[in-house]
């Protein structure tokens, strides 16, 4: 748990008809004094310990699919069966869904009013409650625009933006209060196909994404020049370090070449990469 008293366990074991079950239980940190919290398995914690996620089945389609909870397991309602990954908002006040083309006809409703999607993905954003006694307030906030590619859609920092992926390009929603009512506006910020693996900075204030194999950054809003960072063509994945703004990423086995590429609170201010070739899949520093 956040508040570092307590643990968050998994447990599975036969019910009284033999049927192999798990729960998600409450405990001290010496794994004593369990309580149960839900049936499930998977926890994610929310950051302020008040929320959950979690894998179980839905009581009508008996399809695993994420669920949400309050910490004492109360609000324990599925998302939606074509729910591909949850993720809670830095600021701890939004869940974002990312919801996959539905493989069949759509089941129940979901439980906060969405639709499942016919043959496109989509964006959810959900808006949880402040308090534990106000059931009303978890609903459906907004949906992004449709298409035929995995949006992988990411919080930014502050919570104030999403970022995500359409088939003509990268695109950023700006949450917006007016007259007390929030809403969401979608705009272009990259033009462009094959694009993937977006992500912004660690403060926030540029874009790194990947596209035909290369990594490049942009403003968050689109302006300035686009910068490429690595020339390699075979780049599968980059993650930044926490402590020291470091991006680190990964290229394929073929050209065994691992980098990292240092910068300060966002991006790294400028230069030309250097590659420094590695064994098979060794890693690399990539200064630039």
């Amino acid at each position: 748990m956040p508040d570092g008293k307590n643990l968050v366990i998994t447990q599975t074991e036969r019910d009284d008809k033999g049927i192999m079950a798990s729960t998600i239980n409450l405990a001290d940190l010496t794994g004593q004094n369990e309580k149960k919290i839900v049936n499930g398995t998977q926890p994610i914690i929310r950051a302020d310990g008040k929320w959950l996620t979690h894998l179980a089945m839905t009581p009508v389609t008996r399809v695993t699919t994420p669920f949400i909870c309050l910490i004492d397991g109360k609000h324990d309602s599925w998302v939606d069966v074509n729910c591909k990954e949850l993720s809670f908002s830095p600021d701890s006040t939004m869940i974002l869904v990312d919801l996959a083309p539905a493989k069949t006809a759509p089941g129940p409703p979901d439980p906060f009013g969405a639709t499942p999607p016919a043959a496109k993905y989509s964006i959810d954003v959900i808006l949880l409650p402040q308090t534990a006694t106000d059931k009303k307030q978890v609903f459906k906030l907004a949906a992004a625009d449709s298409g035929k590619v995995d949006p992988h859609p990411v919080f930014s920092p502050d919570s104030s933006q999403i970022l995500y992926i359409k088939d003509d390009g990268l695109y950023v929603m700006t949450k917006k209060t007016v007259d007390g009512k929030l809403s969401f506006t979608s705009a272009l910020v990259f033009p462009g196909t094959k694009i993937n693996r977006a992500k912004y900075s660690q403060d926030g204030q540029k874009i790194v994404f990947l596209k035909n194999g290369d990594l490049y950054s942009i403003n968050v809003d689109g302006s300035g020049q686009t910068k490429r960072l690595t020339t390699l063509r075979t780049v599968q994945d980059y993650a930044f370090y926490p402590t020291n703004g470091l991006l680190l990423f990964t290229a394929s086995p073929e050209r065994g070449v691992n980098g990292m590429i240092p910068g300060g609170p966002g991006m790294p201010p400028g230069g030309g990469p250097t590659m420094n070739p590695g064994p098979m899949g060794a890693p690399v520093a990539m200064p630039f």
